[in-house]
């Protein structure tokens, strides 16, 4: 046992004679570059001529930038259409483009509510693809929010489309 005890120790201390560590340095040139993101409108949003009358009531949807007539209503007369958008930026990149309105969106007694037109919701997450490209289209419902200040005019709303790297 002693014989056993004696090698093994000699073998440790061998092996701690033969161990070796060293430090050393790598250099790692880095260049950030910074896209940034543009934002191209490539179609208008267009909202039907609305007709509103007696029959409605507050909180009604009158009409929709994707509807060429609302359904369950006839109060539309024209054809509608999303608002449509390039983004550019870094290709690959992950973006959230979010839509909102501008100051107020209720005019003549009546209230625009905008949205992205494939979730629903005013932020939606996009990749732009190899060239850096993504489209985001925005869809737009226009509300009766008060029969008693709707006049025959033009309104405008206007919205700000913003788009941020995540």
């Amino acid at each position: 046992m002693k014989k056993s005890l004696l090698f093994t120790a000699l073998i440790a201390a061998a092996t701690a004679f033969n161990a070796s560590a060293e430090s050393f340095t790598v250099n790692v040139a880095v260049n950030k570059v910074l896209t940034p993101l543009s934002i191209t409108q490539t179609a208008a949003m267009v909202i039907p001529t609305i007709q509103v009358d007696e029959s409605l009531n507050n909180g009604d949807v009158l009409c929709s930038s994707y509807y060429d007539v609302h359904p369950g209503t006839n109060y539309c007369t024209g054809t509608g259409s999303n608002g449509q958008f390039n983004i550019n930026g870094t290709p690959y990149a992950e973006v959230t483009v979010r839509v909102d309105n501008t100051g107020q969106n209720v005019s003549n007694g009546l209230q625009l509510n905008l949205y992205a037109f494939n979730n629903n919701t005013q932020a939606e997450i996009k990749t732009l693809d190899s060239t850096g490209l993504a489209t985001h289209q925005v869809r737009g419902d226009v509300v009766l929010s008060d029969f008693s200040a709707v006049s025959t005019s033009n309104v405008v709303f206007n919205y700000d489309l913003t788009a941020t790297y995540n």
